[in-house]
């Protein structure tokens, strides 16, 4: 089991692209060079608009960031939450943890209480869990590495191209919703546990159910801020601008 540390921060949904949103690498960069101190690094997921591991184009146009990531690796404690838009990234990072989809969420310790994460995009149907799995296969991912290149990286563009003109920060208004709903299912599931945390809605909200915390964690993107938490009798969370 994993085990998060005091002072641990929390990031999600940062959508880097180079040359376009680059406030997240100048937020690394003060993570590597101590000026923000933690012990450990949790990315919640969709850290990067397109990186998949299998699809050259997208590592070779995210190079900068994948690099100083690697870097503040090899001296504070990264897990990696798989997202929507990053996933297959065992080989790309290989001295982080990763957490990949079918893995989460995941129940993980900080001191005596359990906390549920995930990136978010569970529990969303058996049409999702199928497009999730065939866009995860090696086989499938290789044919479409291929195709991107005979097409000189037309398909990832284009995905690339489509997200820098998405609306990134649109709220919604079914969020509460959403959560009650979910939160029956890891009710059901696990039982015992202390707080939930999810990023990929975009929505820096909190909720409670039950005497539990369900924590959406601000996007990166929308917001540039990132969570920083510490236990001081109870959980506290403090909120770090990028």
């Amino acid at each position: 089991m994993i085990e998060i540390k005091n002072g641990a921060i929390f990031i999600a949904d940062v959508h880097y692209q180079k040359d376009a949103r680059e406030e997240f690498y100048t937020f690394l960069s003060s993570i590597k060079d101590k000026k923000i101190k933690t012990d450990q690094l949790i990315l919640m997921g969709d850290i990067f608009d397109l990186l998949v591991g299998g699809i050259d184009y997208t590592i070779k146009v995210n190079k900068k960031l994948i690099d100083l990531i690697d870097k503040i690796s090899k001296d504070i404690e990264i897990v990696y939450i798989e997202g929507n838009h990053d996933f297959n990234l065992t080989k790309i990072f290989t001295n982080i943890k990763i957490i990949p989809f079918n893995k989460q969420p995941m129940v993980v310790k900080f001191f005596d209480k359990d906390i549920i994460f995930s990136h978010g995009d569970n529990f969303q149907g058996l049409r999702y869990k199928i497009y999730t799995t065939l866009i995860r296969s090696k086989t499938l991912l290789f044919i479409l590495n291929i195709i991107d290149k005979i097409l000189k990286n037309k398909i990832s563009k284009n995905i690339l191209k489509k997200q820098i003109n998405k609306n990134l920060c649109k709220k919604s208004k079914d969020i509460q919703n959403i959560s009650k709903q979910k939160f029956k299912i890891y009710d059901i599931t696990f039982k015992e546990f202390d707080l939930i945390f999810e990023g990929h809605y975009h929505e820096d909200r909190e909720f409670i159910y039950k005497d539990r915390v369900y924590k959406f964690l601000p996007s990166f993107a929308c917001d540039k801020v990132a969570t920083q938490i510490f236990f001081k009798e109870e959980i506290v969370f403090n909120q770090i601008k990028g």
